[in-house]
């Protein structure tokens, strides 16, 4: 049986790896806004290079945010950062189980997106990435626990894969 809450505990190469990507984000975002604003560049690639150098510190943030949210399973709910690397978009989600309706894996390539796929009660739907998670199977043991156990009182049914 699993004792909640578990922390999820991000592998040390993926903390590093972010980090590293941070740092040359924010230098290319240096360099980006050193060609616009110096008149280095002109016309449409001036402001295609502008709305880079403004896009970078956005995609550090959604990193740092993550990097600052490891997911957090309770017998209330589950607290994770939701994050689509693919857009460098992400906010932290907090969900009580009941407003969960179903809970699927999604496999990606190279093991990049794998994690679990939350759809909710209003229909908007959540990933949690757990690749990059040192105790991802712990993770993912207590949410399929505390998920089993709503379903076993007579709660959802729509089980994980």
């Amino acid at each position: 049986m699993t004792v909640l809450p578990v922390v999820g505990v991000y592998r040390g190469a993926f903390v590093r790896m972010q980090q590293v990507s941070m740092v040359v984000l924010l230098g290319l975002t240096v360099v980006a806004l050193w060609l616009s604003l110096s008149g280095q560049t002109e016309g449409l690639v001036s402001w295609v290079v502008l709305g880079a150098a403004l896009y970078l510190p956005y995609v550090v943030w959604v990193g740092r945010a993550m990097l600052g949210t490891p997911p957090l399973v309770r017998a209330e709910g589950l607290r994770f950062f939701h994050s689509d690397p693919q857009v460098f978009s992400g906010r932290e989600m907090q969900l009580a189980w009941e407003e969960i309706r179903e809970i699927g894996t999604e496999d990606g390539t190279a093991d990049r997106r794998r994690g679990l796929a939350f759809t909710l009660v209003n229909g908007k739907k959540a990933l949690l990435l757990t690749a990059p998670l040192e105790n991802e199977a712990e993770v993912v043991g207590a949410i399929r626990a505390a998920w089993g156990a709503r379903a076993g009182a007579g709660g959802p049914t729509a089980m994980l894969n």
